[in-house]
């Protein structure tokens, strides 16, 4: 099915090039937010909030809350055990 451009409209905007600056300046940015989104530590390792699942769809629950909870504190044990390793 063939559309022609008249039936297409819209803005398109070009996307400016990725500079070694502007990447370095994107990356500050993602680190900022890992950062402000980082759990304490003390709360991420408390072990009075272990508890076994009842069932595998309550587990499968809570690994997921799990890991939009802590997602910053797992990236960084993840940075860390790399470098660590290399």
């Amino acid at each position: 099915m063939a559309t022609s451009a008249e039936e297409i409209s819209g803005n398109i905007e070009m996307a400016a090039p990725l500079t070694p600056s502007s990447r370095v300046q994107l990356a500050k940015q993602w680190l900022y937010e890992r950062k402000t989104q980082m759990k304490p530590w003390a709360e991420f390792f408390k072990s009075s909030r272990f508890s076994k699942p009842k069932t595998v769809a309550e587990a499968g629950r809570r690994v997921v809350k799990n890991l939009e909870d802590y997602q910053s504190n797992y990236i960084l044990i993840t940075i860390l055990l790399f470098f660590y390793c290399v």
